[in-house]
């Protein structure tokens, strides 16, 4: 590094130096990339497919990802919590993946032939066998997903769940072409295929930590964690709800175009998320090593500086470009959807502060709280955007930023005492 300039070096040094910082980096480089090649797979979409075809794609993959929240069942922020100190940590992932993978069949199944219940518009999924199969697999590589980049976190290995997007979504960008021709089906071909190698690549990664050791399964792994993720399964679940239900809300109140023009927004503007929510793991997988309230306090701090540095200018870097970006989808795109992603963009910073609420209770081990308080978010979104959805998508994110605004004040309540310690620890 000597060769490298000091303006590149120094900002390098802060980065790379301190785990909690680095993993959160290569969390939102990961994510990043995974975006912004999305960005271009939906743009091909947007141009290969019917708008009403990516309007049922974009509704079905919201389903998808939340039957795969459900069927993790809380173990992936369990995983990040208890694995640092778990004396049998490959029994304990072994069974952790076993779980999930039963689950993600058995509830995946279940969550299917109940979508009719959630979307109408979605009920011909479950009398064509072919979608059936495609949706359900879709979950099981999703579930698996999910709980593969717990235990890398866990591990503090940032840099696998970064290349591991490297690995399959490039493909995003040329198979559409290939798969043109099977509609509908075919975009969630190319989203689930690609997301398989992914997940093909975080496997090898975890095998090779545990060379040597016996993978098996062993409920017994489980028992001093059961609290803990049976709260995580609720709190996960309502914390999903907003991204996913608000596109089905969209869906039955305004149609499939609209839904196809609100995604899109919420695709861009879920760049910003990426930062919060890499901020918000890398604080909780660094704190989950420290036994004292006062050092989940310091790594608090360092996450919230850290977070806000980066999120207020990229938010608005972002509502000022959106015109621009919404247009390369088209003018229809950028029409529908201009208002709705500045309201978007304000409403990442609410949504910063719930991530590290999130995090503080579940390092604090409050499983119960963490379950109220995603309640508490879900229905506060999801009724305001019910409620509001028939006139127009302006008004989905004027309700989507006042839910989550009202939810930080929520979590401040909630957590004044700690707030109250963590200013006098910086003062």
């Amino acid at each position: 590094m000597r060769a490298v300039p000091q303006f590149i070096r120094r900002p390098w040094d802060y980065l790379m130096h301190d785990s909690m910082r680095r993993n959160s980096i290569f969390l939102m480089l990961g994510a990043a990339v995974g975006a912004g090649i999305g960005f271009f797979f939906w743009l091909l979409c947007a141009r290969l497919f019917r708008a009403a075809e990516v309007g049922y794609a974009v509704s079905l993959i919201s389903c998808v990802n939340l039957a795969a929240a459900i069927t993790a069942l809380g173990l992936n922020n369990a995983v990040i919590r208890f694995l640092p100190h778990h004396g049998r940590k490959a029994e304990y992932i072994g069974t952790v993946f076993s779980i999930a993978a039963l689950s993600s069949i058995v509830i995946g199944t279940a969550a299917i032939m109940m979508i009719g219940l959630l979307a109408p518009q979605l009920l011909f999924v479950t009398t064509d066998p072919a979608m059936f199969v495609t949706v359900l697999l879709l979950i099981m590589v999703s579930t698996l997903g999910v709980i593969a980049d717990a235990v890398l976190l866990a591990h503090k290995d940032g840099k696998r769940i970064f290349l591991k997007t490297l690995w399959g979504y490039p493909l995003r960008l040329v198979l559409p072409f290939l798969f043109a021709g099977l509609r509908l089906q075919g975009i969630l071909l190319v989203y689930g295929l690609t997301a398989l190698i992914g997940l093909i690549y975080q496997g090898i990664a975890i095998a090779k930590q545990y060379r040597g050791q016996r993978i098996r399964f062993s409920i017994a792994t489980l028992y001093d964690t059961y609290r803990f993720t049976a709260g995580n399964l609720i709190g996960t679940i309502f914390g999903i709800l907003p991204s996913t239900l608000v596109p089905l809300i969209v869906l039955t109140k305004l149609g499939p175009e609209q839904a196809a023009f609100f995604y899109i927004p919420m695709q861009i503007a879920s760049l910003l998320t990426i930062v919060s929510s890499s901020s918000a793991q890398s604080f909780m997988a660094e704190a989950s090593h420290e036994k004292t309230n006062a050092a989940y306090l310091r790594y608090l701090l360092r996450a919230a500086r850290h977070l806000f540095s980066l999120l207020v200018p990229a938010a608005l870097l972002l509502a000022a470009a959106g015109t621009a970006v919404l247009h390369f989808y088209g003018p229809r795109y950028a029409a529908a959807g201009e208002t709705l992603l500045v309201l978007l963009c304000i409403s990442s910073l609410f949504i910063g502060v719930n991530w590290l609420g999130d995090s503080l209770l579940n390092v604090q081990k409050r499983p119960l709280a963490y379950g109220v308080m995603n309640a508490t978010n879900a229905l506060l979104v999801c009724a305001l955007v019910y409620m509001s959805a028939a006139h127009g998508l302006t008004s989905v994110g004027v309700a989507w930023l006042t839910g989550q605004a009202l939810t930080v004040g929520v979590y401040l309540a909630l957590q004044w005492r700690a707030v109250r310690s963590a200013l006098l620890l910086r003062a």
